[in-house]
């Protein structure tokens, strides 16, 4: 090996002896008590209690009676304005086919009766 080769070398095992070691931080891997007074992290807050007793109960029942409803009314509406519309493009699709069939009749009259008018 050359001298550049060799002083790379020994460079890089300098540089790898000189790393210092990884410190590991301590996890905890223990899970909760459920059963003991003083747990703590897990079961704390309001729960929602859809069935059965509870102090929400009622209320998340009526929240979502009320949710429910609104979205009824917000479908039912949507259907209404979509069948409103159709009636709309129907009625224009009406006056369009009207209107075609009397420049029709039109241009029949206009080359039959020889004028070029049209």
């Amino acid at each position: 090996l050359s001298g550049n080769a060799v002083a790379s070398t020994s460079a890089v095992v300098a540089a790898l002896e000189t790393k210092p070691a990884p410190t590991y931080e301590s996890l905890d891997f223990s899970l909760p008590k459920y059963g003991s007074s003083t747990a703590s992290g897990f079961g704390e807050g309001t729960e929602a209690f859809l069935s059965g007793g509870g102090p929400n109960a009622s209320s998340e029942r009526q929240k979502q009676e009320e949710a429910m409803k609104k979205a009824a009314a917000a479908r039912k509406a949507q259907l209404e304005a979509k069948k409103q519309e159709e009636q709309l493009r129907r009625e224009e699709d009406k006056r369009r086919s009207i209107e075609k069939q009397k420049e029709a009749d039109a241009r029949v009259k206009a080359l039959f009766s020889g004028k070029d008018n049209v």
